[in-house]
């Protein structure tokens, strides 16, 4: 190959790539918020589960968080928010996660049975859910109950009780989520409820 040839490849090649990588650059240092919009509708819902909450990236933080009463609004929902990056963002309905993994820009329409979203996975099956209310007023427990239409069996654990079980668990923050499966065994940490498809093969693997 001629000399001059390849020192002339060589610099073009070098040019090329120099070129690509401040387009990359620039374009990181450019990049702004878009406007993502989602809506969406809930059918079938009742007056015990009627609110919908949406968070954005952390399902159990009140910062950036929606709520839409669907009897207000007869069902319908309609967020906006602006984001630079994708984003994961979490719905809430009746003690129920759905997970949206978004893009900036993104217009996307949701449709919710909430027939469907409330059954049980686990039905006739041997698993029981167990929700223990910790450190809390006792006088606002069973309304929070019926308000949010908390599936399973529901418990209250006075100031007593609740540290002895945070001490025995070694639960480091609310909400903990435990696995008992039909040995005795105990499992901790399990997956959120968030993970539903992580959830549901956790539990499945316990051969109950």
């Amino acid at each position: 190959m001629d000399t001059g040839k390849y020192i002339l490849l060589k610099i073009i090649l070098i040019a090329i790539i120099t070129a690509g990588f401040l387009s990359c650059s620039q374009k990181k240092n450019k990049l702004e918020p878009k406007r993502t919009v989602i809506t969406g509708i809930v059918t079938n819902f009742s007056d015990n589960a009627h609110l919908l909450v949406l968070n954005y990236c952390n399902p159990f933080s009140d910062k950036n968080r929606f709520t839409q009463d669907l009897i207000e609004s007869n069902g319908r929902f309609h967020i906006e928010h602006e984001y630079v990056f994708a984003q994961h963002i979490t719905m809430r309905f009746a003690n129920k996660f759905i997970n949206l993994f978004v893009h900036p820009g993104d217009s996307i329409f949701v449709s919710i049975d909430a027939n469907e979203i409330q059954s049980n996975y686990f039905k006739d099956k041997d698993v029981i859910f167990i929700n223990l209310c910790l450190a809390s007023d006792v006088g606002t427990w069973e309304p929070t109950i019926t308000k949010h239409n908390i599936d399973g069996e529901n418990y209250y654990l006075g100031n007593n009780a609740t540290d002895l079980f945070i001490g025995e668990y070694n639960l480091r923050g609310y909400p903990s989520y435990l696995i008992i499966d039909k040995t005795g065994a105990i499992h901790n940490p399990a997956p959120r409820p968030s993970g539903l498809e992580s959830t549901i093969y956790k539990i499945e693997s316990f051969d109950y």
